[in-house]
């Protein structure tokens, strides 16, 4: 396991969680490279967050991957993640192609239902595990 990993697991799954329930919209990999204190952005993502997109879905469902708000701050992919692993495709299977509006689209409505709950980290029986919380309605 890599030093990113296992330094950063944790708290990064905190920060998502906390994002998520405070803003409601995605976040850049820049972003959260700040929030975790790392030197550069262009880290090895991909053994980190993919772990965590694992546990989310294990631990949510498979419409729940709590990495999907984890974007591009520029370029051609600006705004949109790097993965469209759906349902019970591994995480990090499948690349999010910026010119697929098939893709785009699906991507957008996954957001919607991420963000349709709250997150946390609960603790049960010793372990601990992601949990969901609908948002209450806006009056």
């Amino acid at each position: 396991m890599s030093t990113l990993v296992r330094r950063h697991f944790w708290p990064c799954i905190r920060i998502l969680c906390e994002w998520i329930n405070n803003r409601k919209t995605t976040i850049t990999y820049g972003e959260l490279a700040e929030r975790l204190d790392l030197k550069l952005a262009r880290q090895e993502w991909n053994g980190l967050l993919d772990l965590i997109a694992g546990k989310s879905k294990r631990e949510l469902g498979n419409e729940y991957d709590i990495t999907w708000i984890v974007v591009y701050g520029h370029g051609q992919a600006r705004g949109l993640g790097r993965y469209f692993s759906q349902a019970d495709a591994a995480p990090g299977s499948t690349f999010l192609d910026p010119k697929d509006a098939n893709q785009i689209t699906e991507y957008r409505r996954k957001l919607e239902v991420i963000f349709q709950f709250t997150y946390g980290l609960k603790t049960v029986e010793g372990m601990t595990k992601m949990v969901k919380v609908p948002r209450p309605a806006h009056t």
